[in-house]
């Protein structure tokens, strides 16, 4: 099923990947060190569940920067960019 993304639909993919549901997590949550503290695993966890949720393809390559996976805002402004305008 295809959703439009919202920067809550991330939010909740990423907090119930990370396991942390009692941590006021927002835009600019970092979603590892010093955040929410996703490991690397968890972390590519959490891109497949956004893949498979929102319906997007990321490119590893090009799409997995520091910037790009940095904060929950911005793995949201990521999805945003993969989805058909």
């Amino acid at each position: 099923m295809s959703d439009e993304p919202t920067i809550e639909g991330v939010r909740a993919i990423v907090m119930r990947v990370a396991n942390r549901a009692t941590v006021d997590a927002g835009p600019d949550t970092p979603l590892t060190e010093g955040g929410l503290d996703l490991d690397s695993l968890n972390l590519l966890r959490a891109l497949l569940a956004c893949e498979e949720t929102f319906q997007v393809a990321f490119e590893p390559d090009t799409d997995f920067t520091d910037q790009t996976l940095r904060t929950v805002g911005t793995l949201y402004d990521l999805i945003r960019s993969k989805r058909p305008r």
